[in-house]
């Protein structure tokens, strides 16, 4: 797949409200499911098929564990992190909004 002109943004800030009952109001990226946070799958994706670089917004609360993700569960896909501040009740257009100047690609995935 050619992903040169397609930049890969993983809108992973949300805080899971409908899933309280999972969640117990952890951070949804991170939950786990078989032993791997849930952001490692659309991560490992992006990376199967060619991405290299993937801008990620997460809860400002685990930015710097997200940065280690790629380490700690061997992927080479290099991530952009982004915290998006959780006190306000932000939607998809604010959290794109915040990351604007980040989105360079002619196509966004």
């Amino acid at each position: 797949m050619v992903t040169s002109d397609i930049q890969a943004v993983v809108l992973a800030a949300g805080k899971g409200s409908r899933m309280m009952d999972i969640t117990g109001g952890a951070v949804k990226c991170l939950l786990t499911v078989r032993g791997l946070p849930l952001l490692y799958f659309p991560l490992k994706m992006l990376e199967k098929n060619g991405f290299q670089n993937a801008v990620v917004t997460v809860p400002d609360s685990v930015k710097s564990e997200v940065i280690k993700l790629p380490e700690r569960y061997k992927l080479s896909i290099r991530l952009d992190v982004v915290g998006v501040p959780m006190q306000e009740e932000w939607g998809t257009l604010d959290t794109l909004r915040h990351i604007s100047d980040k989105l360079t690609g002619s196509d966004i995935l």
